[in-house]
């Protein structure tokens, strides 16, 4: 499966206000079917953006957000520039990835450069 940054953006934009350090256990994302989401989910875990459990009664398939990390919250506050989320896509994009750890990295520098931070 491919991961898709915007749908990534958007579990966070949603999980933000929602999460409190307690599983979500029936938690869903309109028009996104269940594997989609859970890999998403699982993506943003294993990039440090969010924390989770595990769910094993579903077969793996699984996984309940608890919360945000700091990364989690610095991403997203970068991300709701659509101007910069837009710069860091094609520039992620441009280096062949859309992963969690590029599109990062690729929001960050812009970022950084828009603020006079980075070359």
């Amino acid at each position: 499966m491919r991961f898709d940054p915007e749908l990534a953006r958007r579990i966070l934009e949603d999980l933000e206000p929602i999460t409190d350090g307690r599983p979500i256990w029936d938690y869903s994302v309109a028009s996104v079917d269940r594997t989609a989401l859970m890999y998403h989910l699982r993506q943003l875990e294993l990039g440090g953006l969010i924390t989770g459990e595990p769910n094993n009664d579903l077969g793996g398939l699984g996984f309940a957000p608890t919360d945000l990390t700091p990364a989690g919250h610095s991403f997203l506050a970068m991300a709701r520039d659509d101007t910069a989320w837009g710069k860091a896509l094609a520039v992620a994009k441009g280096g062949g990835t859309q992963a969690v750890g590029a599109v990062y990295g690729a929001l960050l520098a812009t970022v950084l450069r828009g603020i006079g931070l980075a070359p």
